[in-house]
């Protein structure tokens, strides 16, 4: 069996429209109780993890249920597509955002009941398709046994307003896209700001604030991972659904040249930008 857990950066999105502005409770301090529904309600945000076939498991969140939404998909050469449900796990907390950090492991923050915002590291087992083909060449027929959830460790919990609700988070990706990320970035709503968290020690830093680009204050439901083979590692915030008719949302690119873990810049590309630029070519990229 193909290893579960080889995530690569496409994101898949099913929500309701996102609000362009955080809305702190009156009196301030930090949001209490469930997220408010135009940020997060009812969003499943999917991480396809790509196996080298056809078939793919994705792993996201529901926020409004509070789960964790576990699918395995299968792609035929005619361009159709099957879906099996891999199951439900439920979170403690209303989850706002998932990224992968090992071919096993996954990071998730919520916002918690009394109102902290947490993030947790997840490990699983490993997931298996059980494909059998079917008598007198009657095809094949498909089995999906789903990860188990092995260990929960919270790496962070905060209750203040610079670090209220996460809106999305980055592996850390060192040497190469897919080496295991032992770091996280993580963005914040409330400040926009964007963070450096270690996930064996738990200390936290900030890496680059929405005063210094202040494309952090826009609005994104996709936020990837890839390599350039000649650039570094792009860390990609995009919005790719809820976008007006005539809209352009440009991307906001993080580069770290050196794959070394360090930011070196940060700049947006418009759609032509991104074209011109040669980013649209598949060989321009070590992953997708």
């Amino acid at each position: 069996m193909r290893n579960f857990f080889r995530l690569t950066a496409a994101l898949f999105l099913a929500a309701i429209p996102l609000c362009a502005s955080y809305a702190a409770p009156q009196g301030g301090g930090v949001w209490q109780g469930e997220p408010p529904r135009d940020l997060f309600w009812s969003r499943e945000l999917y991480y396809r993890i790509g196996h080298s076939g056809s078939d793919n498991t994705t792993f996201g969140y529901n926020t409004g249920k509070k789960q964790l939404v576990i699918a395995w998909e299968q792609l035929y050469d005619s361009g159709n597509k099957i879906y099996t449900d891999g199951g439900r796990i439920p979170t403690a907390f209303w989850p706002t955002a998932v990224a992968p950090i090992d071919d096993d492991e996954i990071v998730i923050a919520g916002k918690s009941q009394r109102g902290d915002t947490v993030i947790q590291r997840r490990r699983f087992t490993q997931a298996y398709v059980l494909e059998e083909s079917l008598p007198g060449g009657g095809g094949e027929t498909y089995q999906f046994f789903p990860p188990q959830q092995e260990q929960i460790t919270e790496v962070f919990r905060e209750n203040d307003t610079n670090y209220d609700m996460v809106t999305g988070m980055f592996p850390v990706r060192v040497g190469s896209h897919s080496n295991p990320a032992t770091k996280i970035f993580v963005q914040f709503w409330s400040s926009r700001d964007l963070y450096e968290l270690d996930l064996s020690t738990g200390a936290y830093s900030m890496v680059l604030s929405a005063a210094a680009q202040p494309a952090l204050n826009g609005v994104y439901d996709a936020f990837t991972v890839r390599e350039h083979v000649t650039q570094g590692m792009f860390y990609l915030f995009r919005r790719l659904e809820w976008v007006a008719p005539g809209e352009e949302v440009p991307i906001l690119v993080l580069v770290d040249v050196n794959r070394d873990g360090v930011l070196d810049s940060s700049f947006t590309l418009d759609d032509t930008q991104w074209a011109t630029g040669g980013y649209g070519d598949p060989s321009s990229w070590a992953s997708n």
